[in-house]
């Protein structure tokens, strides 16, 4: 399954859709996730600064990504063309 842009007709698979989603997310989830196990373990004035420097900078990535309407269009062609999920 896949939609016309323009002249062009894009065709969505697992690898296409998923995989580079993952591959996509991966950096910012891991190095968000070591600065959240931080904060519990060792947090310092410091620590907290940058953290509150840098959280609404991931807040609206994951927003941006959340609300994307392209990636709602890539999985529900997905779905459709699995009906596993």
């Amino acid at each position: 399954m896949g939609e016309a842009w323009g002249q062009r007709r894009v065709e969505y698979d697992y690898p296409s859709v998923v995989e580079k989603l993952e591959q996509i997310q991966f950096p910012l989830s891991y190095s968000w996730g070591v600065v959240g196990h931080l904060m519990g373990v060792k947090n310092s004035d410091d620590l907290r600064k940058a953290h509150d420097t840098i959280q609404p900078s991931v807040i609206e990535i994951h927003q941006t990504m959340g609300q994307s309407q392209a990636l709602f269009n890539a999985m529900s062609a997905l779905k459709k063309r699995n009906s596993i999920w």
